[in-house]
């Protein structure tokens, strides 16, 4: 976040914006009980799973679980417990969403070192679905099959994630079956929707594009506002622009064609270089000013 550029365009000092930033940060996170909140009923989850069904052919599917890293400042005294894979460091954030692309639950703050299945293993979302206590209704037949077996209610997540009753991911290996295959594909197609919500977010808030200069404190407040604001556009825009930047099917052949924000996204770091430029460019115009008035 461009702190100093903020300090000559409003006049403030840096504590004091980072002040500001996290009280407001704070702000919008207390909205998270409207606007980021698990399904409370059977009837709540059977319209998601619905939802999966229609848009993306995966019946009984409740939700998509996927983590990913947000690049940090590295804290001072912290050693490797924010680094991460990628040579970066960072905070891991665990998301479950539904096929709206709305997140219905969060995990935020965990250390950049842990991967997707421990942040999950250690994660309260991980131990409501083994206490049952998410109230996900009793397993079921197929839709437009009464006579096969009830199968669970399930969220799709990639093969980092543990297989469970309540947890779907793709068939591993190269030598698969052409039924696994296409059991994979459809996998793949459902997952594609947390996808999207990382990429979307990325894109309409371009702070999670590069490290967020701000203490792990200030850092995890900013994600988490960014997480309820992410929902409230999609929940109260009535243009609902977000949907419009989606992977989507074509009308002739339902081909998957990619979104909006994968090209937006491609140019991210040309992007920055500009901002940046363009940045140092005001206010050096600034100071100059300043020097002409003293």
């Amino acid at each position: 976040m461009q702190y100093r550029a903020l300090e000559y365009s409003f006049r403030r000092s840096n504590s004091t914006i980072s002040l500001i930033v996290r009280r407001v940060s704070k702000a919008i996170w207390l909205l998270h009980e409207k606007y980021v909140k698990l399904p409370s009923s059977n009837e709540e989850w059977k319209n998601i799973a619905n939802g999966f069904e229609k848009r993306w052919n995966m019946p009984l599917c409740i939700g998509a679980l996927d983590g990913k890293l947000v690049r940090v400042r590295k804290p001072n005294n912290s050693g490797s417990l924010y680094h991460d894979y990628k040579d970066s460091f960072s905070l891991n954030m665990l998301a479950l969403c539904d096929y709206r692309y709305r997140i219905l639950y969060v995990d935020v703050g965990e250390y950049g070192y842990k991967g997707d299945a421990n942040v999950f293993s250690s994660s309260s979302l991980k131990a409501k679905l083994n206490d049952n206590l998410l109230n996900i209704p009793e397993p079921t037949h197929l839709p437009g099959l009464p006579d096969s077996d009830k199968i669970n209610y399930f969220i799709v997540a990639d093969a980092a994630f543990p297989l469970s009753l309540n947890i779907m991911k793709p068939f591993a290996g190269n030598a698969l079956s052409h039924q696994q295959r296409i059991y994979n594909y459809r996998i793949s197609r459902a997952r594609r929707v947390i996808e999207n919500v990382f990429g979307i977010m990325c894109v309409k808030w371009r702070i999670l594009l590069k490290p967020i200069e701000t203490n792990i404190e200030s850092a995890n407040w900013i994600i988490r506002a960014i997480i309820v604001l992410h929902n409230f556009l999609i929940d109260e825009s009535a243009t609902n622009k977000i949907l419009s930047m989606v992977d989507h099917e074509t009308e002739v052949n339902r081909d998957l064609e990619n979104g909006e924000w994968r090209n937006l996204l491609s140019g991210s770091e040309p992007f920055h270089q500009f901002n940046k430029f363009k940045i140092m460019q005001e206010i050096g115009q600034l100071r100059r000013k300043r020097c002409e008035k003293i």
